[in-house]
Formats: C-alpha cells, structure tokens, sequence
C-alpha cells in the first residue's frame, strides 16, 4: 500500500523545565530568615560583623536588583509563550537575549514561538543557538527535526531524531517521531522499530498509539488501525490529527458516514491553516 503522506501527525514540540527562578517572595524570605539567625546567634565580634554588613548588603541588593529586572524579561516571555501570545514572548525573550540571561532557555522559548507561529527557518535558527550553548541537550534535536519535518524535509528530521536518541536513548516521544517519520518515507522497517520501542517504553501515549495505528494501516491491517486510533482518541481527544487519522480509516473501510463525521470533528479543532487541506479531503 502507497503511504499517503498527506496525512501527518504533528509531534510535540520538548521544552526544558524553566528552572527554578528566585521570585521576590522567596528573597524576602530568605532576607527575613537571615536576620533570625543572626538575632538568635549574634556574631561575638560585633564591630567586625557591622563592617561585614555595611560592605556587603549593599552588592547583595544590587546583585538582586539586577537579578529580578533581567529576570523580567524571561519570565514575561514565558508568561506569555504558556498563554499563546507568541509575538509578545518574541519580544521579551529578544531582550531577555541580550543581557545574556538564561540564553539557552530564552533560545528554545524562542524557537518554540516562531515553530508555533509557522515559521519554522526562525525556529531552526534559534534551535541550533541553543545547540551551541548546550550540545548536549536532546530537547533541542528533537525540536530541529519537528521544524525540519513540518518543511516536509523529512531525511532532515530524522537525521536529528538520532542524534537526540543518541542523548536520551529511552525517550519514547524521539524513538515515535523517529518512527513515524520513517514511516512517511515508506520505510516500514524502521518505521516499526522505533514505533515499538516508543510503545514499550510509553504504552498509554495517545500520540504513540496513533503512529502504531497509522503503521498497521500502511501495511493494510485496517481493523488494528482503528482499535489503536480509536485508544489513541480516548487518550487524546483533543487532537485533531488523529481524528483525521481515524477518518481515513473509516473511508478505507467504506463507511462513509463515520469517515465524514471524523473529518468534520478534525476541521472543527484543527487550526486555521490546515482547514482547505482538511475540506478536500471531506466526503
């Protein structure tokens, strides 16, 4: 069977954890608990202590002045990243950017905006500067082969896939789009391989169980095409993909009032963007 490719899955995009940021509560906090300690064990050399604390208070203020107004700029583009206000996290993250704070989160925040936008030629840009700053870190190959497979440059992706696999061996969402992505380039062998190993290691993904349901309706097998789409809708329900998924297998199926019922759910929560490509295809 001829895979149609016009069918693909989005994967997720990986972000790091943000770290954990000292907010001002937390300062005070410690402010505050300095001062008990210091009043329940006073120093005996009282002079010595109060040349100390002339000294150094005033660096710790402005340490922390420092701190929490370049901080500003990352947590607003975070703040605003998690809301989906995309051009106003670009803005703050850019600035966050320049006075070098937490460049290697700011860079995949950053990327993560321009992916989520569209514009992936962005996002690969900002994806690889966060490479630079932390080689090591699978989140960022994995991101750069989602940008690479949404150009449709699927030799690309996969190129980056393994290298995030070869960071983070047993991270089920790489060894799925590794697979998948084998899959929309027909090599079923491969495609099977890591589609399996991403099941084992996460049995109840919706994503992963859709990719081991798009495999078996590649290789013809449409009744476990639509046992594993339909688990994958129950775990997942609110990606439209899959639902586009299950109304190709429907139509495979002849049953022509389900298919269009899946196809109208997809066209309801797909975005703006993918709707003419999702029209065409409704019966």
């Amino acid at each position: 069977m001829c895979l149609n490719q016009d069918v693909s899955l989005t994967r997720p995009t990986r972000l790091p954890t943000t770290g954990t940021i000292m907010s001002i509560k937390k300062r005070i906090i410690l402010i505050i608990l300095g001062m008990f300690i210091i009043a329940v064990y006073p120093p005996k050399d009282y002079v010595r202590f109060a040349k100390f604390f002339v000294i150094v208070f005033p660096l710790f203020f402005c340490y922390f002045s420092f701190l929490n107004k370049s901080t500003r700029y990352y947590r607003r583009g975070y703040r605003f990243y998690k809301k989906g206000h995309y051009d106003e996290a670009i803005v703050e993250l850019n600035k966050a950017i320049e006075i070098k704070y937490m460049p290697y989160l700011s860079h995949m925040i950053l990327g993560a905006c321009f992916q989520n936008k569209g514009n992936y030629d962005k996002a690969i840009v900002e994806f690889n500067k966060a490479i630079e700053i932390k080689p090591k870190n699978y989140m960022a190959y994995y991101n750069l082969g989602m940008c690479f497979a949404a150009k449709d440059k699927y030799d690309e992706a996969i190129v980056e896939f393994n290298k995030a696999i070869e960071i983070k061996p047993k991270n089920a969402n790489c060894h799925n789009s590794l697979g998948y992505h084998y899959l929309l380039k027909g090599e079923l062998g491969l495609a099977e391989k890591h589609i399996n190993k991403a099941i084992k290691l996460q049995p109840k993904s919706g994503v992963i169980l859709d990719s081991l349901g798009w495999l078996y309706f590649v290789k013809g097998d449409i009744e476990k095409a639509r046992t594993n789409i339909e688990m994958a809708i129950s775990l997942f329900p609110d990606n439209w993909e899959i639902y586009l998924h299950l109304a190709e297998v429907y139509k495979k199926l002849n049953e022509h009032d389900k298919a269009k019922e899946y196809y109208e759910i997809a066209l309801n929560l797909c975005p703006p963007s993918r709707k003419d490509e999702i029209q065409a295809k409704t019966i």
